[in-house]
């Protein structure tokens, strides 16, 4: 009897099933490395990954588990933080070459600009000095899409400057495809979420995902614990 109910325990802690996951464009090259060693080792265990920039109604998408950016929305779904990545102001080589004179943080509005798509059409920063200084700005990208990788991709090919994610920006700074501007100067960080629907008992398949997703991220330079 013992034998029988230790069996049962370990056949629901096994996660099984479709585990249905919403993630970002640029994030989603994580996916792989974070969950590919939880997926060979449960092969009862199916994952469907649901790629898209915009906001989706998670409930009528039938998510299991969503990875969000920043501050989240009042809402019955849970969240755990996993981490938090910096924002770095980069621009490509041949860009800062073609610019001769220096970038200084007032000279920011006169840049050309890459940025995230809006409704407003406003690229705001919050700049945080190595002294307490702060600068507040408003300013117009020169241009704009709903895809951060593909701003990345614009940067590094000379079109302007823009602010990326330290963990999506981080392989291209250390090869040299892009180079950091102004490093003294941060943007308050943006934390990263494991959302999920609000339960008493996650079911293993999510749980799992979550540890697993939080162990890889810990790993991952520009990653911020």
């Amino acid at each position: 009897a013992a034998q029988a109910r230790a069996e049962l325990v370990a056949t629901r802690e096994a996660p099984s099933g479709v585990l249905r996951m919403s993630t970002t464009v640029g994030f989603a090259r994580h996916v792989e490395p974070a969950l590919g060693e939880l997926l060979t080792s449960h092969p009862a265990l199916r994952l469907r990954v649901l790629v898209d920039d915009a906001s989706i109604d998670l409930i009528n998408a039938r998510v299991d588990l969503a990875i969000r950016f920043g501050s989240l929305a009042d809402s019955n779904w849970a969240a755990r933080r996993l981490g938090s990545l910096q924002w770095w102001l980069c621009a490509s080589p041949a860009w800062v070459a073609k610019h001769a004179a220096p970038v200084l943080i007032d000279s920011l509005p006169s840049l050309q600009w890459l940025g995230f798509a809006n409704d407003s059409g406003v690229l705001r920063l919050d700049m945080r000095g190595p002294n307490g200084d702060q600068r507040l700005m408003r300013l117009e990208p020169r241009i704009s899409s709903n895809n951060q990788l593909s701003i990345q991709q614009m940067c590094a090919g000379g079109l302007g400057v823009a602010m990326l994610g330290s963990i999506d920006a981080h392989d291209d700074v250390a090869t040299g495809r892009l180079v950091r501007l102004l490093p003294d100067w941060q943007q308050p960080a943006l934390d990263i979420w494991a959302v999920t629907p609000q339960r008493d008992a996650q079911p293993a398949k999510v749980r799992l995902a979550i540890d697993a997703l939080h162990r890889y991220l810990r790993e991952q330079p520009g990653v911020l614990d």
